[in-house]
């Protein structure tokens, strides 16, 4: 498996099942969020990746999944800039 097919793995693990153990504990699962996770954050993370700043977007990536722990779109940026950071394995 590369390196990113293996965090690809991994964020969608994480994701996937982070409802089922809310709801084993007996707390209600919320929706997933999306529309929420500081658009301008995200747009600068992106930005900053196809301006060849992988770091700088996996750092804001980090930073947008610090206060928004279900942020699809912040995983997603985290998954390419790390790729891109540190290429396939493969």
């Amino acid at each position: 498996m590369t390196r990113g097919a293996a965090i690809v793995a991994v964020v969608a693990a994480v994701l996937g099942h982070a409802p089922d153990v809310r709801a084993q504990r007996g707390a209600q699962p919320q929706g997933r969020t999306t529309g929420t996770e500081d658009p301008q954050a995200l747009a600068a993370g992106w930005t900053a990746l196809s301006g060849g700043d992988a770091a700088r977007a996996s750092a804001i990536a980090d930073g947008v999944l610090a206060t928004h722990p279900r942020s699809a779109a912040a995983a997603a940026l985290l998954v390419e800039a790390e790729i891109a950071r540190g290429g396939s394995a493969g």
